[in-house]
């Protein structure tokens, strides 16, 4: 797998000296950006590693950074600096970013710092596949499944579902048992850990631990 390693300083020697020795690690890939203005207007879609120069002209770091908003978590970020001041390395861990190296970086520093960020990615990454491999899991059922998955998330046993649902406790149980099946989950735990990685968990906020789990 190739791991997207962007580069976002204005000068350029510290860049060749950065993919460099960057180039020579397995499966990383380096992309060079001058300023953060020109990264955000790039936007790469891919998620990746950051190593982001505070001092730019235009935006700075910080600002820059500021601006991936809800995609901040695709781009762990490495923030970097010539003056090497404690109150921006304070000010860079308060942002997220992972780790703070003075220039010009040296490379078991650099190396230790990269491999941590990319981690951090392979997990971010790891977390949305299995969102969306959730999400089309739950996209397969019914409607009546999805209802009764909606309540006995909520808490419900399937008795407590089946009136609910105006249905008899056979056929909610009839329900439950080809629901479990489209999930591929040989539990109710299993379904309830398919419901929450996929988002419809969170449509019933004051779920808590369901007895339906006790039922499994």
């Amino acid at each position: 797998m190739i791991h997207k390693v962007y580069v976002v300083d204005d000068d350029e020697l510290t860049c060749v000296a950065l993919r460099d020795m960057l180039e020579i690690v397995p499966g990383v890939d380096v992309e060079i950006f001058a300023s953060g203005n020109d990264f955000l207007d790039a936007m790469p879609v891919a998620g990746g590693l950051l190593l982001m120069d505070v001092y730019m002209p235009g935006l700075d770091g910080f600002e820059t950074i500021a601006k991936l908003e809800t995609k901040r978590s695709h781009f762990p970020t490495i923030m970097m600096s010539g003056r090497g001041e404690i109150r921006q390395a304070v000010q860079a861990m308060k942002m997220g970013a992972i780790d703070y190296l003075e220039k010009p970086c040296q490379p078991h520093t650099l190396y230790a710092a990269v491999k941590a960020g990319l981690d951090q990615l392979k997990t971010v990454l790891d977390d949305q596949s299995a969102s969306a491999d959730a999400q089309q899991r739950i996209a397969s059922l019914t409607d009546r499944e999805s209802e009764l998955l909606r309540l006995l998330v909520s808490g419900m046993t399937n008795k407590d579902a089946a009136e609910q649902m105006a249905i008899s406790v056979r056929t909610a149980e009839a329900h439950r048992a080809k629901m479990m099946l489209k999930l591929g989950a040989d539990n109710f735990t299993d379904v309830m850990r398919l419901a929450y990685a996929s988002g419809f968990a969170t449509l019933n906020p004051d779920n808590g631990a369901s007895p339906a789990l006790q039922q499994a």
